[in-house]
């Protein structure tokens, strides 16, 4: 069995936004949106991989940041560089780091403040350390931002119908054509294993078993009987050393009495 395909960065966006879409009598309890930039066009210079905002007064009208991380590596980067974070922490209520798996941010390397989601497998996200309130959601947000976040939404509603069915069309013709190479690829395997086969039956004289589905057993039983031949045909080879030897010290011998016999002649 092959082993399950680690996160994407994608997954974990899907993940979030399954957990900050949440719906009741009253309307959304949130708005999730992806890739925010931290300003509008040129004064930006960080994005964040997603912002979610709650809708409800009851739960403080907060701005939550988020930063994924598929990887340690991608995080010890993070922690090289925290500009990028700090400069969106000073525009949002509370920070969180996404990771993929539990190994990903070591115990103490999380900055004081942030919030740690882990990912549960495939099934969604696990908060291992809550995110507290970095400042007042009273005041009021930076224009600039603003337009930053309208944009990212802009772009999320913009998705028609059509678009959004184009792109599982071409979702489906990758994992189609993915799928196809990868037949292509285990036939021209059994091609090649079969042409292997063919060799060894015309190397070996048994073709006539062309047609015996049993032909690997019958292969193998005749195998282990000439292997046990060899073994017989060695035998007999040392016992005729054994006599070829005994014959020649038998020689030496005659001769040795001959030569005494003609000496007393």
């Amino acid at each position: 069995m092959s082993a399950k395909a680690p996160l994407t960065e994608l997954d974990l966006l899907r993940m979030l936004r399954s957990k900050y879409t949440q719906d009741a009598g009253n309307g959304p309890a949130w708005v999730f949106i992806p890739h925010v930039r931290n300003a509008a066009g040129f004064d930006a210079n960080r994005t964040a991989d997603a912002v979610a905002m709650s809708l409800w007064p009851s739960r403080g009208l907060l701005l939550h940041g988020f930063e994924i991380k598929v990887s340690r590596a991608d995080w010890l980067r993070e922690l090289k560089n925290p500009a990028k974070a700090e400069e969106f922490c000073a525009l949002v209520d509370r920070w969180w780091v996404v990771a993929a798996s539990a190994d990903i941010v070591g115990p103490g390397e999380l900055p004081h403040g942030w919030g740690l989601l882990v990912a549960r497998g495939r099934s969604g996200l696990r908060c291992v350390i809550e995110a507290e309130q970095i400042g007042e959601p009273e005041l009021p947000i930076d224009r600039s931002f603003l337009a930053a976040l309208l944009r990212a939404c802009a772009k999320t509603v913009e998705r028609t119908p059509v678009e959004v069915t184009e792109a599982m069309t071409a979702a489906r013709e990758s994992a189609r054509s993915e799928w196809e190479g990868r037949v292509e690829s285990l036939k021209e395997e059994r091609k090649e294993l079969r042409d292997r086969e063919w060799a060894f039956r015309d190397a070996s004289g048994l073709r006539q078993l062309m047609w015996d589905p049993d032909w690997p057993r019958s292969v193998g039983v005749a195998l282990r009987a000439a292997l046990g031949g060899q073994a017989d045909i060695r035998g007999y080879q040392n016992r005729l050393a054994n006599l070829k030897r005994m014959a020649d010290e038998l020689a030496a011998y005659i001769d040795g009495v001959i030569a005494e016999v003609d000496g007393v002649a």
